[in-house]
């Protein structure tokens, strides 16, 4: 069963739309990465998992049920959101609570986009070895695939 899975999706802010999904599915204890140029709304597609947009036609399923925005509250306990310049502050926890707190699912926007090469290569040096040691769900969206390719080593 996916833990995430999304179904004829589109997101759109006004009469703009941002994203079209015809089919992903996220698998139990896997990463997986969403890969596309910067502004192509790979963003975009976190925010309905934990009720930050809704999606305008479409399925969103959670943990194998359709997603029910009126008790998005127990998704969210069950997820861990890192987004956007979280290395910033401080650099290791912003990364490392996600495996620290043991989500059942993290969602992981663009994490280390603005960390040193040191930084990020460290904190990349404890993700793979917590995946080894205790698998859980990743959903990574990234423009650089260099990058999830090493991840998912």
């Amino acid at each position: 069963m996916p833990i995430v899975s999304f179904r004829n999706t589109s997101l759109q802010y006004g009469n703009q739309l941002t994203i079209r999904v015809c089919y992903i599915e996220v698998t139990e204890n896997k990463t997986t990465a969403i890969v596309g140029k910067s502004g192509s709304g790979k963003s975009n597609l976190l925010q309905p998992i934990i009720g930050l947009e809704r999606p305008t036609p479409g399925e969103v399923q959670v943990f194998g049920q359709r997603l029910n925005y009126q008790a998005i509250q127990t998704v969210r306990l069950r997820c861990d959101f890192m987004v956007q310049g979280s290395g910033l502050f401080p650099a290791a926890c912003g990364h490392l609570s996600c495996f620290v707190l043991n989500p059942t699912l993290s969602l992981m926007d663009e994490p280390f986009g603005a960390l040193d090469s040191i930084t990020h290569s460290e904190i990349h040096q404890e993700i793979v070895q917590l995946q080894k040691l205790q698998p859980r769900t990743n959903l990574l969206v990234t423009h650089d695939a260099g990058y999830f390719s090493l991840l998912t080593c």
